[in-house]
């Protein structure tokens, strides 16, 4: 009887061995989809935010330069101009 019950149970199926690439990508599609699109969008957010700040830091040194080009007064030496030029960088 014993052996009856052994013979009708399924058999075992073996391990793979090596690395079967179509089954791994059926079983993670939606997680591998998942990542990338997280990948993407935060790649996109970080060059967004990178460029705000270098359009900030853009726009603070005009700003520090047309200050300095406004405290020159008609009349003032050439020497007054290069050193505000100077400064303002």
């Amino acid at each position: 009887m014993r052996e009856i019950a052994i013979l009708q149970q399924s058999p075992r199926k073996p391990p793979r061995k090596g690395y079967y690439r179509a089954m791994t990508l059926r079983r993670h599609w939606l997680r591998v989809l998942k990542v990338s699109v997280a990948s993407v969008f935060a790649v996109v957010v970080i060059a967004y935010i990178s460029i705000l700040i270098a359009q900030a830091v853009s726009a603070r040194r005009a700003s520090k330069m047309l200050d300095a080009l406004e405290a020159i007064r008609i009349g003032d030496p050439a020497s007054s101009l290069k050193k505000q030029c100077r400064s303002a960088r």
